[in-house]
């Protein structure tokens, strides 16, 4: 009887053992998933130093965030470019300040031209080139420019708009118009944080042909119409500078 004693004493020492074994294995199995669990949840990029970017919709939501520098205010027609500083021991940097101009055919932005850190000794420029067709051969188009800041107070615009037309049986190019500042006499336009309409100075003549506006004597104006036709249309090549500058 007592040899039958051993082997089962001794079989119940393998048993304990393997449930050891096994026991130690599933807790390796256990930590090692926990430390890959660990390991998928940190971030693979790190936030970067600096002002915080996003591109804001109309309706307040936001279209994107940027982190590269060379992103930064520029996005999509009709988003607002926002910055704020980085939130922490509430020393953070000053947020970046944009200028933006908004170049509209109608009632469409048709353009949007941005600067950003404002505040360079001789103001900052932001400008480009586009072309339209106006074939509204009735009431022609209206070309207006609307712009804004993203600093609370103090910034002006100074526009620069040329307009040049084409004719389109021999490809025949002039200019017609040409707006230089925000009167006749090189005025800038006080900014605020909405979009506004920026008055031209255009002389004291309209050359582009226009039969339904009027120029107010020795005034701006606050769109240029251009006479347009049916078919393919009169095309516009339109030519725009803006300069930001500090409110004097």
């Amino acid at each position: 009887m007592v040899p039958n004693l051993k082997r089962k004493g001794n079989s119940n020492m393998r048993k304990l053992k393997q449930y050891s074994i096994a026991g130690a294995a599933a807790l390796a199995v256990t930590l090692g998933g926990t430390g890959l669990a660990v390991a998928a949840n940190s971030p693979a990029v790190q936030q970067p130093n600096g002002d915080v970017h996003a591109c804001v919709r109309p309706d307040g939501s936001i279209d994107y965030l940027q982190y590269r520098s060379g992103n930064y205010g520029h996005c999509n027609p009709g988003d607002a470019p926002w910055s704020w500083g980085r939130p922490g021991d509430g020393s953070g940097p000053a947020p970046t300040t944009f200028g933006v101009g908004q170049v509209k055919i109608g009632t469409a932005v048709w353009a949007q031209y941005e600067t950003a850190e404002l505040g360079a000794p001789g103001g900052d420029q932001a400008s480009g080139t586009f072309r339209f067709t106006c074939k509204d051969n009735v009431n022609g188009c209206n070309l207006s420019l609307a712009a804004y800041s993203t600093a609370p107070r103090g910034w002006s615009v100074y526009p620069r708009i040329l307009i040049q037309t084409e004719d389109n049986t021999n490809g025949y190019k002039k200019t017609c118009e040409y707006a230089d500042g925000s009167d006749n006499n090189g005025a800038t336009t006080a900014l605020t944080g909405t979009a506004a309409t920026v008055p031209l100075g255009v002389g004291s003549t309209l050359d582009c042909g226009s039969a339904t506006q009027t120029n107010p004597t020795g005034g701006p104006v606050t769109s240029i119409n251009v006479p347009g036709t049916t078919g393919q249309g009169d095309h516009y090549d339109v030519f725009t500078t803006l300069t930001f500058v500090k409110s004097k």
